[in-house]
């Protein structure tokens, strides 16, 4: 969160290509990811750590285990809760990019312009709690479900009317 998307990608890609996501330390991370120019480098570190020694190597099976307890959207806040410096937001990219998340928004700042844009929301929230989060959530898949459309679909093209591009 709270950076380039083409960077922070490039960075985990180098991260994991020269091992140092899986075996090194905090400061060692935090150092790579400073380098490469990503923001809020020290807490990100941290984060990747903790969530390391709770999720790694079962990673699969701890997912599974979350996602076959409950509904997508229950399973996703606990994921919020469990994972370290991850909110709704980041578990919405990480369950998409899993294939679990068609029918959850990721509502990123480029999502909320577009929701303004169209008057589905007031205007772009300065902060957005959980309950606001899922406020918002609740009416963009209100409109999908209006317009016929996967709500996958339309905040793929809500980044690209955004961004004019499609990236991951």
């Amino acid at each position: 969160p709270q950076n380039n998307a083409h960077k922070a990608w490039s960075a985990v890609c180098s991260l994991k290509e020269r091992g140092i996501l899986e075996h090194e330390d905090a400061s060692c991370i935090a150092a790579f990811l400073k380098e490469n120019g990503v923001r809020f480098h020290n807490n990100k570190a941290s984060y990747i750590v903790k969530n390391r020694a709770a999720f790694f190597p079962n990673t699969k099976e701890i997912v599974d285990a979350f996602l076959n307890s409950a509904g997508i959207v229950q399973a996703r806040s606990k994921l919020a809760q469990a994972l370290a410096g991850f909110g709704l937001k980041e578990v919405s990219h990480f369950l998409r990019n899993i294939g679990r998340g068609d029918s959850i928004c990721i509502l990123d700042r480029h999502i909320l312009r577009q929701l303004a844009s169209y008057k589905v929301i007031e205007k772009v929230p300065k902060t957005l709690t959980k309950e606001l989060y899922l406020c918002i959530e609740k009416a963009m898949i209100q409109v999908a479900h209006n317009e016929n459309i996967p709500v996958d679909a339309l905040d793929m093209l809500f980044w690209y009317k955004e961004n004019n591009e499609i990236f991951r």
